[in-house]
This record gives C-alpha cells, sequence and structure tokens, in this order.
C-alpha cells in the first residue's frame, strides 16, 4: 500500500498555517511583546501539544473510546477560555512600561500555552486524524510514529514562528490602528470559539 504523502503534506500545511487559536494569539503577542519575549507562548504551546500527540499515540484505542463522552465538555471550556482572551485582547493596551492589561501576563505565557493544547478539541481531533489516517493502518512502530509527530511539531513551530514574526514586524503599522487591530483580532478568535464549541453543530442539528 503506497503512503499517502501527498495527502499528508496538504492536510498538515492547510490546517497548520491556517488562522487558528494558537496563530492569533501568537500574532497578537508577537505585537505587544516582540519577537523574543512571546516566544514563550510558541515555546508552551509546542510542548503542550507534542505532549497532546505522545499520548495520543500511546493511548489511542482509551482516547478513541472516551473522546465523544468528554468531548463537549472540552469544546466547552476551550471556547470560554478563548472569549476570555477575546476580551482581555479588546482591553490590552500598547504601552508595557506602565502596569496595564495585557492579553496574557508576560510570567504565564508558557503555561497558559500548554495547557490551552488539551482544552482545543479540534487540535485533539486533528491529531487522532492525522495518526487514525496517516500513521496506524500504515505503521504502528515507535520511530516512524515518532517521525510523524516530529513532522507535524516542525510545521507547527514554523507556523507559529511566521504569525509571530508576522505580528513583530507590522507592530509599528498596527500601532496606528490599534485598537481596530484588538477587535478583528478578538472576533477572530470569538469565532474560533464559536468553531470548537460545537454550537455550529447544535444549530444544524435544530434546523436553524
Amino acid at each position: 500500500m503506497e503512503y499517502p504523502f501527498l495527502a499528508l503534506g496538504a492536510l498538515v500545511l492547510s490546517s497548520t498555517y491556517s488562522p487558528g487559536p494558537n496563530n492569533l494569539m501568537s500574532m497578537a503577542l508577537g505585537k505587544q511583546l516582540g519577537f523574543k519575549r512571546a516566544y514563550k507562548y510558541a515555546l508552551g504551546a509546542y510542548l503542550g501539544y507534542v505532549t497532546l500527540l505522545t499520548l495520543i499515540a500511546i493511548f489511542n484505542g482509551i482516547i478513541y473510546r472516551v473522546l465523544p463522552s468528554i468531548i463537549v465538555y472540552i469544546g466547552a471550556l476551550g471556547a470560554l477560555y478563548l472569549c476570555y482572551l477575546a476580551w482581555n485582547m479588546v482591553r490590552a493596551k500598547r504601552d508595557f512600561d506602565q502596569k496595564d492589561r495585557s492579553l496574557i501576563p508576560e510570567e504565564r505565557l508558557f503555561v497558559t500555552a500548554f495547557f490551552l493544547q488539551f482544552i482545543n478539541p479540534k487540535g485533539t481531533i486533528f491529531g487522532l486524524t492525522i495518526l487514525s489516517t496517516f500513521a496506524f493502518p500504515y505503521f504502528q512502530d515507535a520511530p516512524r510514529i515518532a517521525l510523524l509527530i516530529g513532522f507535524l511539531m516542525f510545521n507547527m513551530i514554523c507556523s507559529l514562528s511566521l504569525w509571530m514574526g508576522l505580528g513583530t514586524a507590522m507592530s509599528h503599522f498596527i500601532a496606528k490602528y490599534e485598537k481596530p487591530f484588538n477587535i478583528v483580532m478578538a472576533l477572530a478568535l470569538l469565532y474560533c470559539a464559536y468553531a470548537i464549541s460545537g454550537l455550529d453543530k447544535l444549530i444544524a442539528g435544530l434546523g436553524l
């Protein structure tokens, strides 16, 4: 059976580099803190997601059975947290020389990013999809599964760096339009919250 390299690459590129909670947060933090200081978020997200993927690979059978019963609660928790971040984004100020309200306190960037990966059901489902479609049907040995996870994580860190770099590079331009930018980013986070909450499926089921 020939391995679907092209399909894997297309799925990873379209999913990893498109706007989502991690990429939007990286761009906003790059704009707020600059690339070097905001990179704590990228490292936290990276280690959080590689931990999640490793757990999925190890306990894939258990996760497949348990996930349907808890996915609603994970989605609700993740959606609420993204709404909270969106609210903080609207309230955020640019002057960090003063004790102002920032998106995430800098000392909590790593921890916040790490645990955010576990309350994002779309990230969990993406990991399950990748491993169940592009790993387990073709191989089950640890070295090749680790290689696939490494490929995913390489693209993730590249994507986070790209979005963070965009936020940093455009920080002076964005400063002229600080409030509109924060509102747009907050609305994008709210859309992400809606997408992971499961409300879209509920509304579709009700025929609204």
